[in-house]
């Protein structure tokens, strides 16, 4: 059994700069990005007891919140080469990203008087230890990390005729990585 509420909110924004030169040959973008993604969650999870009809449930209160934020910087360039042979073109371009990205949780077990902080090891050989980075007096844990990472594509295109596109291309992506 399980009652959980999620808030999410999600802002983007993107500023681009276009152009074309070289009557028309060479055509341009340059820009900025930025984005900003604010997930919480609140939940009460009842965990039954086992074997059945031993104790009674265990409710957990969660609270998970995951700020993330990204920004970019972009250009990219195409170049009709069609004067020389007719359909080609190259097109090259570079973002470099900063990425951050955040996770805190709060989970809090049982009935009072004994609540207990549910971010802890409860079997094994590391039971009543609580997991890395947790606030025992808190009971939370909030992990935190910066990642960033360039991209870029290098595109040679032929518009043989209507129907056929041939083209060679080398790209790097990215992602970043997260709890």
């Amino acid at each position: 059994d399980s009652d959980v509420r999620e808030r999410d909110s999600f802002w983007s924004e993107e500023l681009q700069l276009i152009g074309s030169q070289l009557d028309n040959r060479l055509k341009w973008i340059i820009g900025g990005y930025y984005s900003d993604l604010q997930m919480k969650q609140v939940g009460v999870f009842h965990e039954l007891a086992l074997p059945p009809g031993v104790g009674l449930p265990n409710p957990i209160n969660e609270t998970v919140s995951e700020p993330q934020t990204s920004k970019a910087a972009f250009l990219q360039a195409t170049y009709d080469f069609s004067d020389w042979v007719k359909g080609l073109s190259l097109t090259t371009g570079y973002r470099y990203t900063w990425d951050h990205k955040a996770f805190t949780d709060q989970r809090l077990q049982g009935v009072s008087p004994g609540v207990v902080c549910g971010l802890m090891y409860f079997q094994g050989p590391d039971a009543g230890q609580f997991f890395p980075g947790v606030n025992p007096a808190a009971c939370s844990r909030t992990l935190s990390r910066n990642f960033s990472s360039p991209n870029w594509n290098v595109t040679l295109d032929w518009q043989a005729n209507d129907k056929t596109l041939v083209y060679l291309a080398v790209r790097r992506g990215y992602k970043a990585g997260g709890f």
